[in-house]
């Protein structure tokens, strides 16, 4: 079943090419399914895949159906993007810079406790303790004061919203540089705050969300924002495939010595 899951998205990519090859946040985003398709009949046949789960054909075709209705209007889109403007630039601005205000307390308080649990060791033991904190099992390595708690909850409700505002202040460089800054710092709270128990999925969310709107809004950009905006989705990209390898390998042996009824101290 999952061989045909690749194969789906497979011709979707080639399909594609052959038509919209100019078209390259398309093909980025068909290349992410693909290549998540792809792994994917590697992991049903390891040892950590859940035996238990059923793997069936219509979820499958359910949520290709979805995925090529999504990709419609870029498909059909034949003109790039290559201004943005905001009538009211000044309540924008209230807003990014309020919601950047909110978002400081709880960034430096994941620094510092992130920096003191890679520096006491905690830190390479998040992965294994992923779902014993998933099943309330055990408390979270790595928590913050009450006060971060609420303002992390409320800075990501603009996570998606924030990294379209970052794009759009980065065009505006250097007038607008407080404000690319201050968005930045809120669309990695989730990600921040989904490491600091261990988990994978926000900082490949953030990853893939803010390089697809790059290359939507690529257009509005000079060279040199360009150039600016290139090294640091290849440094978020460098820093979140080492949190994936330190979380995923931990993870893995934890599943491991539990298998053999081993305990790790």
């Amino acid at each position: 079943m999952e061989i045909l899951n690749f194969s789906l998205y497979l011709l979707l990519f080639v399909w594609v090419w052959k038509r919209r090859k100019k078209n390259y946040t398309l093909l980025f985003l068909i290349s992410i399914w693909l290549i998540s398709a792809f792994v994917g009949i590697f992991y049903v046949r390891m040892d950590v895949y859940r035996e238990g789960d059923k793997i069936e054909l219509f979820p499958f075709l359910y949520l290709f159906m979805l995925f090529v209705i999504f990709l419609i209007p870029l498909f059909r889109q034949k003109v790039s993007l290559y201004k943005i403007s905001y009538k009211n630039e000044k309540i924008l601005d209230l807003s990014a810079l309020f919601i950047g205000l909110l978002s400081l307390w709880p960034f430096f308080e994941f620094l510092i406790r992130i920096g003191y649990s890679i520096k006491t060791g905690e830190f390479f033991l998040l992965g294994s303790m992923y779902d014993s904190v998933g099943r309330g099992e055990s408390e979270r390595l790595i928590q913050l004061t009450r006060i971060g708690s609420i303002l992390t909850n409320v800075s990501m409700m603009f996570k998606v919203i924030s990294p379209v505002l970052f794009l759009y202040y980065v065009s505006k460089f250097p007038e607008k540089k407080v404000l690319a800054l201050f968005m930045f710092v809120n669309a990695i709270i989730p990600s921040l705050s989904n490491v600091s128990s261990g988990g994978k999925t926000q900082i490949v969310f953030f990853l893939f969300y803010l390089s697809t709107l790059f290359l939507f809004a690529k257009g509005i950009f000079t060279l040199r924002q360009k150039a600016k905006l290139t090294n640091l989705l290849v440094s978020c990209g460098v820093t979140v495939l080492a949190l994936i390898l330190i979380l995923s390998v931990s993870r893995y042996y934890s599943c491991c010595a539990v298998e053999n009824g081993m305990f790790v101290s």
